[in-house]
């Protein structure tokens, strides 16, 4: 969000400043307006002057609030290109190039402000980065000056990176000059001072300053409309340099000796370059010039460059109204810093630690109070949603409270007709009980009777209870019998002092502990069937089950026979009928005259529910 907005970019110079104003919009960046102010004109004598026309007019085309990148000559800064290890973490990465700052300022007493970037690939270098660095004592007095007069500095950039994010954003073309083997030199002519900038795509390897500037040709000018001994010169130079055509000069006049000066200073400068340039690229020549700058308006100009340095020579710079504006060049590289164009990626920002903090604090500022005012107005509604919400839930529990109260009178309303219910349920399941027990025992013998074949013999039917209630009895009366009795009669080793076993009062037979029959017991003989053994019991089982009285009929399983009950049968039945084999059915009734677990449970008040 910070991104999208207006960005100005200032090229101050003791003859006029230039200013260019950038509009971002996303990712687009796009020229808004120029201007310049002619400060020779307006008979401006000193520095503090010139600082308050520059504030008085920016504030006159509102342009004092934009976000600000002011330019500071080459000459009074330095530029390095090195190469470092791959390093991830930004700690060491600063104490590789504050080692690499220590050993350029040496035994200086001079402390230095520096900044550095991280560069694409290429001109043989694969992790280069570029460090710039200024006398720290000029930055505060340049700081001091603007911030006097009221001029916004947010960064301030090298002459040189601006004129190289310039070429970047307006003549960079990846398929065109993206060769990192093919070095491009860039020329600032100014009127003041002149920058020679070389670069292998989009990588600076080498950055000079220029001893040849506009005031050379200004000088020229002059010195040829001086008249001599009384008599103008005759010269075929113009009045102004804007109206020099290099291409109608002799080669004795003063233009054409500043041309050649021009020359002889560029052609140091790439000498100078493939003296240091330790790769392979230093042996390329030179593929393009790309001239800005005020003296590049000069008629003739790359021409003569061309001719004299048999390399392609071109103008650039904004286009404004359909016309290439060299001269603003450098102000439009500042301001493509300032809104960090993505083809502007030389970004180095020669401001102190100090300051550079600061204006980081307060370019973050408005977005503090934007977060404090959100905290604010978050807060305040959070605190009218919980009133709301806590005013709500204690009415919905006092109406839960009101509720529960009338629960709570009306549970012992409920427990004592549970208890009713209760007492009325044990004297009434006795009575169910006994009273079913004729009518159970006449439909099962009648189901028996229609279930046994001609040749079956039904010897038993009793309930379950009964039945295993005799096979207990008998086993304790065996017991009984093979114990020996002690002097009084009793069983030997009782302890009749002991009487935990008795209990004193018996205990309350609830009615789920009523003994309710539900299955009869019956025992039977029928005929031998050496190949079919239990066809009959088979048989008989299946016809009980279609009669409706019982279901689910069988066979005894995995319980004792009671052999008392078959004794008395087997011997007569073997003399007289034959071969006979004996079955014990259980035979539970398809619908329980009661049925314990619809039965209520006791309440113990204050208790819940319980058993007893």
């Amino acid at each position: 969000m910070r991104k999208n907005g207006r960005y100005l970019g200032l090229d101050i110079g003791a003859a006029g400043v230039k200013a260019v104003v950038l509009k971002r919009t996303g990712k687009e960046v796009s020229l808004e307006a120029t201007d310049e102010l002619h400060t020779l004109e307006e008979g401006i004598l000193n520095e503090q002057e010139l600082h308050s026309s520059i504030a008085q007019w920016l504030h006159g085309k509102k342009w004092d609030k934009l976000p600000t990148v002011i330019g500071l000559p080459q000459y009074l800064a330095q530029t390095m290109l090195k190469e470092f290890p791959v390093i991830k973490n930004a700690a060491k990465l600063d104490v590789l190039v504050n080692s690499e700052i220590s050993q350029v300022a040496g035994l200086s007493e001079e402390t230095l402000v520096h900044d550095y970037c991280q560069l694409h690939e290429g001109g043989g270098r694969k992790n280069g980065f570029l460090i710039g660095l200024c006398r720290e004592q000029t930055i505060r007095e340049r700081l001091t000056g603007y911030e006097v007069a009221g001029i916004r500095t947010d960064a301030i950039a090298l002459g040189g990176m601006a004129v190289a994010n310039a070429y970047l954003t307006l003549k960079y073309n990846a398929s065109e000059n993206g060769d990192a083997s093919k070095p491009v030199l860039l020329l600032d002519l100014g009127r003041e001072n002149a920058v020679a900038v070389i670069m292998a795509g989009k990588v600076p390897l080498f950055v000079s300053s220029l001893m040849v500037s506009g005031e050379r040709f200004e000088q020229a000018v002059k010195s040829a409309n001086q008249p001599v001994e009384g008599k103008k010169k005759v010269s075929l130079s113009a009045k102004s340099v804007e109206e020099i055509n290099l291409l109608d000069e002799i080669g004795t006049s003063p233009v054409m000796l500043a041309a050649n000066l021009l020359e002889s200073e560029i052609q140091g400068v790439v000498e100078n370059w493939r003296a240091q340039e330790d790769y392979e690229v230093g042996k390329t020549p030179i593929a393009k010039v790309m001239v800005c700058g005020g003296i590049a308006k000069m008629k003739g100009l790359c021409e003569w460059l061309t001719e004299r340095l048999e390399t392609p020579v071109e103008v650039f710079g904004p286009e404004v109204d359909g016309m290439v504006r060299p001269e603003l060049t450098m102000a439009y590289g500042l301001a493509a810093q300032c809104a960090e164009d993505e083809k502007a990626a030389l970004s180095l920002s020669m401001l102190p630690a100090d300051i550079r903090w600061r204006k980081l604090r307060e370019a973050n500022y408005p977005f503090l109070v934007a977060a404090l005012a959100l905290w604010v107005v978050v807060m305040a509604v959070l605190g009218i949603l919980w009133y709301v919400r806590t005013t709500s839930l204690i009415g919905a529990y006092m109406e839960q409270q009101e509720k529960l109260e009338k629960c709570g009178n009306l549970i012992g309303r409920i427990e004592s007709a549970q208890n009713a219910l209760y007492d009325r349920e044990a004297k009434v399941v006795p009575l169910v009980e006994a009273g079913c027990q004729p009518v159970r025992l006449k439909n099962a013998l009648e189901e028996i009777g229609k279930a046994c074949a001609a040749d079956d013999w039904i010897v038993y039917l009793a309930d379950e209870t009964s039945y295993h209630q005799a096979k207990e009895d008998e086993r304790r009366d065996e017991r009984r019998s093979s114990s020996s009795l002690d002097m009084f009669g009793g069983a030997k080793g009782t302890d009749y002092g002991d009487a935990s076993g008795v209990p004193e009062f018996p205990i309350r037979m609830l009615p789920r502990d009523i003994s309710v029959t539900t299955r009869f017991i019956t025992a039977s003989y029928a005929p031998l069937k050496p190949s079919q053994r239990f066809a009959p019991a088979t048989e008989f089982a299946k016809k009980l089950n279609e009669g409706g009285l019982f279901k689910g009929v069988d066979t005894l399983q995995g319980q004792e026979s009671r052999v008392d009950i078959f004794a008395p049968w087997a011997q007569w039945l073997k003399g007289v009928r034959g071969q006979f084999v004996c079955f014990s059915f259980a035979l539970p009734f398809a619908d329980a005259d009661v049925r314990k677990e619809l039965l209520p449970i006791p309440v113990v008040k204050g208790k819940g529910k319980s058993k007893k």
